[in-house]
Parts: C-alpha cells; sequence; structure tokens
C-alpha cells in the first residue's frame, strides 16, 4: 500500500484511542466459536451484519435447526426465514452457508472438522482455503479463531470506514489494504484489534449521525443566540426610535402652541 509508513502511524493512533474504550466494545461470544462448523457459520452470518446482530442469529439459527447438519439439507427459503428477511446480505449468506456446509460434508464424510488441527497450520489454511463459498473475511476469521494463526478478518464495511476516516490510503483495493493490516496487526494482538475495529466499524455510522445531529443542535443554538441579540438590538432601536419621536411631536407641539400665542399677541 503506498505511504504505508504514514498510515501505519494512523493505524496505530486509531488502535490507541480504541483501547481506552475497549471496555465498551462488542466482544465475539466465546460460545459462537466452539468447533471449525460454528467458526465457519459465524463467518458468513457475520461479514455482513454487526457482530451483535450476527450472534443473535447465530442463537436464532441454533434454536430453527437440530444442528449444522439439518442447516445444510434446508432449503434455502427456511434459512432466510430463520435469519429474518431484512437480515444484511441475508441472500447471498444463504447461498455461501450452504456451499460451504456441503463442501464439508463431501470432503469430510460429515461436520466434523476437529482433524484440522492435527495438521501443520499451512495445510490447514490450505484446506479451509479452497473451500466452495469461502471469503477472504470468512478465511481470516477462521485461521485467527479456530486455527489461531495469524490472519486479521476485514470486510467491505470495514474498509469503507478505515478509508473515510484517513487511516489506509483511499485508493488501495481491498487486497492491499487486507495485506496492510495482517503485516502491521501483530499475532499476539489481532483478536483484541479485530475486536475493537470491528466494533468502531460496526457503531460507525450511528456516531458519525449523533456526531451530525449533536453539532448541528450546537449550530442551532448559536443561531437562536445571535437571532435573540439580534431582535434585542431591534427592540432597542426601535425604543431609542420611538423615543426620538414622540420628542419631536412634543417639540413640534410646543413649537406650535408657541406660534399661535405669538400669533394672537
Amino acid at each position: 500500500m503506498k505511504n504505508s509508513a504514514e498510515y501505519a502511524k494512523k493505524l496505530n493512533k486509531l488502535c490507541t484511542s480504541l483501547k481506552k474504550n475497549k471496555d465498551q466494545a462488542e466482544p465475539v461470544d466465546s460460545t459462537t466459536l466452539k468447533d471449525a462448523t460454528m467458526v465457519l457459520v459465524f463467518g458468513c452470518i457475520s461479514e455482513y451484519a454487526q457482530i451483535a446482530k450476527a450472534q443473535v442469529a447465530m442463537r436464532r439459527l441454533r434454536s430453527c435447526f437440530v444442528d449444522f447438519n439439518e442447516l445444510r439439507v434446508s432449503r434455502p427459503r427456511e434459512i432466510i426465514l430463520a435469519l429474518g428477511k431484512n437480515y444484511p446480505g441475508v441472500e447471498i449468506i444463504t447461498g455461501r452457508l450452504i456451499k460451504l456446509l456441503n463442501d464439508v460434508f463431501e470432503k469430510y464424510n460429515g461436520l466434523d472438522m476437529a482433524g484440522l488441527q492435527d495438521m501443520g497450520k499451512r495445510e490447514s489454511q490450505a484446506v479451509i482455503k479452497e473451500l466452495n463459498g469461502i471469503t477472504p473475511y470468512i478465511y481470516s476469521l477462521f485461521v485467527m479463531y479456530y486455527l489461531d494463526a495469524h490472519a486479521f478478518p476485514l470486510n467491505d464495511a470495514m474498509l469503507e470506514v478505515l478509508r473515510k476516516e484517513d487511516v489506509v490510503n483511499a485508493s488501495s483495493d481491498f487486497d492491499d489494504v487486507h495485506g496492510f493490516l495482517e503485516r502491521q496487526i501483530p499475532a499476539a494482538k489481532s483478536r483484541e484489534i479485530f475486536a475493537m475495529l470491528r466494533d468502531y466499524c460496526d457503531h460507525y455510522g450511528a456516531a458519525a449521525n449523533a456526531a451530525a445531529q449533536q453539532e448541528a443542535e450546537q449550530v442551532k443554538t448559536v443561531k437562536k443566540v445571535a437571532a435573540k441579540k439580534v431582535s434585542a438590538k431591534k427592540t432597542v432601536a426601535k425604543k431609542t426610535a420611538k423615543k426620538t419621536s414622540d420628542a419631536e411631536v412634543k417639540t413640534t407641539a410646543k413649537k406650535t402652541v408657541a406660534k399661535k400665542k405669538t400669533a394672537k399677541k
């Protein structure tokens, strides 16, 4: 990525800022990451939705289907109804879920992928990378959480926010930024930083709207104060003008009376 040294400082500054408020970040619930298949499913449903929504969706899937094998053989419509028609990217997610689970089933004659942890990290990563329906985000999430290897999940929403905040080069494509993040964020801190960055990006729109609303309210307040000052000045001017007018009327009246008296004489 161009100017990577400059953007590395900006990334570090953002992470340092987020770390001060890390207790407010939405953590990834460990119960959604108990086994390999769960991590794959969670990767699918969290790519387009906020982490909090994905965790609710995960619980919904587990309550609607006996197990992931039933999920695998279910009709797309049933999965969409379970997730909710308005769930972000629901049709894309449903297609990927079915492809991934079916590919795992064919390769392992079931959905038990525990044998991956007995392989070398490179070998196991290569297996996951070749799964039908896998995406860079799902792959990185799996490598980081299940294989405990160095990776950093990035989705389009995160990329957009990082570009807007000038934390990464706006002209760099997804792969460039993804590679930059993986180089800059050490393996030992990847889960912690992912949780903070993901939470920051998940709530970026709401935070930006709140900030904009607050700024708008401040502008309104300033305008109201200015309007009151202008109104007060106008009132004072009117009173001054009225006093001047009244004084002129009195003066004119006195002159008229004086003229009449002079004329009578």
